[in-house]
């Protein structure tokens, strides 16, 4: 009896829309469903302290399971908390290829894993600073397309651990011109001090940049964010921010969705018109979201109406009424998004409703019709 092809399986699996569990039950039907399922279900671990990884560990160093699940690894997530023993983290056990520890265990997957997320506490790292733990991740996992990393009381991420993360290399010797070309997503969450980013170009193909608390940012760090090719921009905490700044960023060709936090002291009127009045070859606005909308005026929101067309959402915070017009507010497509703000102290377009019966949800259009349930 010949067997039914895995191709079907899969086709079986993607139109009943299975979860994880039902995929762990169907393991256990037949060899053939098991080849087909386990793959999937190991594409993503979680783990939460350091007994979870000795026994992924053991798992990888026997040479009798069923399938080499470790090759089926893409994401990975570790989460520390407040668990005992913390976790262990030796780079000797990994270059000597006798590792007793599973988080180095885990680095040996380095060319399957496009995705990872580490949360560790400040017990572990009381020998390593978590700059230690990027250059582990970026040395030995150079398929990387997602890193990110939060710690807890601990030394915020170096620019010389940053820089470690490279492209694959031969031998140990770190070159300063190797490039993590695959890396698409990059977050930053802390820099202390100035920095001028120009690290940035270690990384030619990063689509997304989060920067979370950066104090000191300054236009030079904006002259090296202008030469990247990302699409998405997100910070926090930059208070520095100037109107130069917010030139470079109309200015970067690829950049189409924009996300600031904090409050910004130095952005005038002219700084916001200069964001909005994009050069030629610049694409459309698709996403803002701008939580001090202090210096944005009427003539803001002309511009996003007439110049931008593939505009899809845009959320500001703290306007200033009295640098609007009525007249000009209520012609423009953002209209009903005007008359929303007047009673909730900030701005949203499309019009979002929030219900107890739905999520929330926006109004794809550029007036607000009332969401009627069917």
């Amino acid at each position: 009896m010949k067997e039914i092809p895995s191709e079907i399986y899969l086709l079986i699996i993607e139109i009943g829309e299975f979860t994880i569990a039902d995929l762990k039950e169907l393991t256990f039907v037949c060899h053939q469903w098991a080849r087909v399922t386990l793959p999937l279900i190991w594409q993503t671990r979680k783990f939460i302290e350091n007994e979870s990884l000795k026994t992924f560990k053991n798992i990888l160093k026997n040479d009798k399971t069923f399938l080499p699940y470790g090759r089926y690894i893409t994401r990975l997530q570790i989460e520390e908390l407040d668990k005992n023993p913390p976790i262990f983290i030796d780079d000797s056990q990994i270059s000597s290829h006798n590792s007793h520890d599973g988080l180095c265990e885990i680095m040996r997957l380095g060319n399957s894993l496009l995705a990872i997320r580490i949360m560790l506490n400040s017990v572990t790292l009381i020998d390593f600073t978590s700059s230690y733990i990027v250059e582990l991740f970026g040395k030995y996992c150079p398929n990387l397309r997602n890193f990110d990393i939060e710690h807890f009381q601990c030394e915020p991420v170096s620019k010389s651990a940053i820089s470690v993360m490279l492209k694959n290399f031969q031998g140990s010797a770190l070159q300063a011109d190797e490039t993590m070309e695959n890396l698409r997503r990059l977050s930053i969450l802390k820099i202390n001090g100035i920095s001028d980013l120009s690290f940035l170009s270690k990384f030619p193909n990063i689509e997304y940049l989060f920067i979370g608390d950066f104090s000191q940012i300054n236009d030079y760090s904006f002259v090296n964010i202008g030469k990247s090719l990302i699409t998405k921009l997100e910070l926090v905490k930059t208070p520095t921010i100037t109107d130069k700044a917010l030139l470079i960023l109309s200015s970067m060709p690829t950049l189409v969705k924009f996300y600031i936090r904090d409050r910004l002291q130095n952005v005038t009127e002219k700084g916001w018109l200069s964001f909005v009045n994009r050069p030629e070859g610049c694409s459309s606005w698709v996403k803002l979201k701008i939580d001090d909308g202090r210096q944005i005026n009427s003539k803001f929101f002309m511009m996003l109406d007439k110049n931008h067309p593939k505009l899809k959402r845009v959320s500001i915070r703290g306007l200033n009424y009295n640098l609007h017009s009525e007249e000009i507010m209520n012609s423009l497509k953002f209209s009903e998004a005007w008359q929303f703000y007047k009673s909730n102290s900030h701005l949203h377009w499309p019009i979002r409703i929030e219900s107890r019966k739905f999520r929330m949800k926006y109004v794809q259009k550029d007036v607000y019709r009332e969401l009627k349930n069917n």
